[in-house]
């Protein structure tokens, strides 16, 4: 997180506000984020330190320090003292006397803007209870974990916008919708590799068979590590004499599809999931379930539109639905279990001609975010190259002051077929926090 701050700019431009500090929590796929500013009035320094829940914006704690110092000592000392004073509000302990020190009450202009998310911004209050002191041992639910369950890893998906919930005709049925499993008539085998911001590296393997006619099982694994990350604490801030540590998770899913009516197809996936932070994990298991309509257009248009003679209203109709990471962590980083990411899809996708042009749109629901909006297009040439493109409206309207935030939520994609072999790249600019690249390769046999 801080390198992605540091690359754009942000503690200087003064331009992020808390709505803007929120977007870069979502983005990043944190669930706390800590927001704080610096104040001078001569000699006195003002800190303010916010702990913001990034689903809805809510300021959860709020502490403010006055000081007489130089800038020395407000680097030093005194910022350590606000942060852990935050860490024991946050905990409901009580403030030890050390840290209880006069307050002044001082207004002056604000000199610069300090977002910094908990545990690196990478791992967020999944973990939180790491940084901050504990105070019982007793288990609780926290809101949603395990975000990397969030991030699209296969480029087809990530260039359609991510409205592909009833589009799943290839190994992405596994991530996205299971009902479209059975949809496959060969055996296929998938990888892909995510270069994603901040240097965070991500990529997934499926593989899917064809059983009975009707029906297919899957399985795949999905992973993404942080690289190094400079380990800080509040005695040492800048992390010289620390050295390093990385975050790492993965997840394993076998899932199954079957069609149960010539236009009805459902499907499941069960899935583990874990995460790893220095000497500290967390696991979970989950659900995911999802069915497919294919309309009948003729008969649908005709009864609509009472043609004199039959009339062509395209090749092909189908809605989609999945409800995903139904479940619950078996473990917790420390005593706080986190809640899985659920989240549900529904959409339609229309291709007006055989294998060639397929139009998608598609709405998902977080369980801790608004309802989004996603759409996306594909369209093959001479059934060899593939353009696509699409908007996925979990990431469109971020702000952060860059040349390119217009950009924020749109895709764009390639595809190239030769025989039984696919090719596919996607591009997701993210406005100026980085432009996530991906890469899958597949074959059918």
């Amino acid at each position: 997180m801080g390198e992605i701050l540091k690359e754009q700019g942000f503690q200087l431009t003064g331009a992020c506000d808390d709505a803007c500090v929120v977007e870069i929590g979502k983005l990043v796929g944190v669930i706390k984020i800590i927001a704080g500013s610096v104040g001078c009035a001569g000699t006195t320094y003002t800190i303010n330190i916010r702990l913001i829940d990034v689903a809805t914006g809510r300021v959860e704690q709020n502490v403010a320090y006055d000081n007489d110092c130089d800038i020395a000592q407000l680097v030093t000392s005194k910022i350590k003292v606000v942060a852990l004073t935050l860490a024991y509000k946050y905990r409901n302990i009580d403030i030890p006397d050390s840290l209880r020190e006069a307050k002044k009450t001082a207004r002056g202009k604000e000199i610069t803007y300090l977002p910094y998310a908990i545990t690196g911004g990478l791992i967020g209050a999944s973990v939180l209870a790491v940084s901050l002191p504990s105070s019982n041992d007793e288990v609780t639910t926290s809101t949603a974990g395990f975000a990397f369950l969030r991030i699209p890893v296969k480029a087809r998906p990530a260039a359609m916008g991510e409205a592909v919930v009833a589009v799943v005709d290839d190994a992405s049925g596994l991530n996205y919708n299971p009902a479209g499993l059975p949809l496959q008539r060969s055996r296929q085998v998938s990888a892909g590799y995510l270069n994603y911001v901040s240097g965070i590296q991500a990529g997934n393997v499926a593989f899917i068979q064809p059983l009975d006619g009707s029906s297919a099982a899957a399985a795949g694994l999905t992973y993404l590590n942080s690289g190094d990350i400079k380990e800080t604490t509040l005695d040492d801030p800048l992390g010289e004499e620390l050295g390093s540590f990385s975050y790492s998770s993965a997840a394993l899913s076998l899932g199954y599809g079957r069609c149960l009516h010539p236009q009805w197809f459902a499907g499941a996936a069960v899935k583990g999931a874990y995460e790893k932070v220095k000497e500290y994990s967390a696991s979970g298991v989950a659900v995911d379930a999802g069915l497919i309509y294919e309309v009948d257009l003729q008969s649908l248009g005709d009864r609509l539109f009472k043609p004199a003679r039959p009339g062509n209203y395209g090749t092909s109709l189908a809605l989609g639905a999945a409800v995903q990471n139904i479940g619950f962590a078996t473990k917790a980083f420390v005593t706080e279990k986190a809640a899985m990411p659920l989240l549900v899809r529904a959409g339609l996708a229309y291709r007006p001609f055989l294998d060639r042009l397929t139009v998608a749109l598609a709405g998902v629901k977080p369980v801790d975010s608004p309802v989004a909006f996603q759409a996306g297009g594909e369209y093959w040439i001479r059934g060899l190259v593939a353009l696509r493109l699409g908007y996925n409206g979990l990431y469109g309207g971020l702000q952060n002051g860059s040349s390119t935030d217009d950009f924020s939520g749109l895709a764009a994609g390639l595809g190239v077929r030769y025989h039984n072999y696919r090719l596919d790249f996607a591009y997701t600019p993210y406005g100026g926090l980085g432009n996530p690249m991906r890469v899958d390769v597949s074959a059918a046999f």
